[in-house]
């Protein structure tokens, strides 16, 4: 509950953010590299995709996750670096008993999402998304 309030607060309070886009298809790759790029050796997750909108001011992203065309999920990053809508990132970093680290990044268009655990048992539980 606590975190649906959060994320209609910023909603809200968004009023010098950049606007949504259409929702983009996600990809998946086999390293942080190819991530990064989004080269042509990710490929391409068929019903998952996303749009967000950020806010240099609140140094915030939200984004909207899209399962079969249908809204699924909203996640609010905070303490981000915020240049413009083509250019962020946020890290996350969880301490839930397997010491996971996310980036969230978008450098000129080229959006990636690094998800990497810390405990060597998790290591093949990493992953590894883009969208271009």
């Amino acid at each position: 509950m606590n975190k649906l309030l959060i994320i209609l607060f910023l909603l809200i309070s968004l009023d010098k953010a950049y606007a949504w886009g259409s929702p983009k298809k996600m990809r998946e790759c086999s390293d942080s590299i190819s991530a990064y790029r989004c080269d042509t050796s990710c490929r391409v997750s068929k019903d998952i995709a996303f749009n967000f909108k950020t806010n240099a001011q609140n140094n915030t992203v939200i984004f909207n996750i899209f399962l079969e065309g249908k809204l699924a999920n909203s996640e609010a990053l905070k303490n981000c670096q915020v240049v413009d809508a083509d250019n962020w990132n946020c890290k996350t970093m969880d301490d839930d008993g397997i010491s996971s680290t996310t980036i969230d990044a978008m450098t000129d268009s080229v959006y990636a999402r690094i998800i990497e655990h810390k405990n060597s048992k998790y290591k093949s539980l990493n992953k590894f998304y883009c969208v271009k």
